[in-house]
């Protein structure tokens, strides 16, 4: 009778694969069940608390979405307060939080 041994390798390969799995599947239903409208309504909820604790009128018609441009970005959330900076909230696929901007964004055109 022979006995097979098995590498303390390959177990520990069998382990790293399974946590890979059981990751990516969490993400991937994570991924489907998250709506746009979730993440909109999350992060203008965000956006409220910010304007009220600083003493401004906020609404929630103050934001919109954009899709996102880069490889890694879900969504654009862009909260625009009167006579202020508007927040810029950059949303990663699984709802995570990427980059966060305040900043007017004026572009200044060099004259010829």
């Amino acid at each position: 009778m022979r006995v097979v041994f098995i590498s303390s390798v390959w177990v520990i390969l069998v382990i790293f694969l399974i946590f890979l799995c059981i990751v990516s599947l969490r993400l991937g239903l994570k991924a489907s069940s998250l709506t746009e409208t979730d993440i909109i309504m999350h992060y203008s909820a965000i956006y409220l608390e910010n304007e009220r604790a600083r003493g401004r009128a906020a609404q929630l018609t103050d934001c919109y979405a954009l899709a996102g441009t880069e490889i890694w970005e879900r969504i654009e959330v862009i909260c625009a307060p009167e006579n202020v900076a508007p927040y810029r909230y950059v949303i990663g696929h699984w709802g995570q939080l990427l980059r966060l901007s305040r900043s007017l964004n004026v572009g200044f055109v060099p004259q010829a």
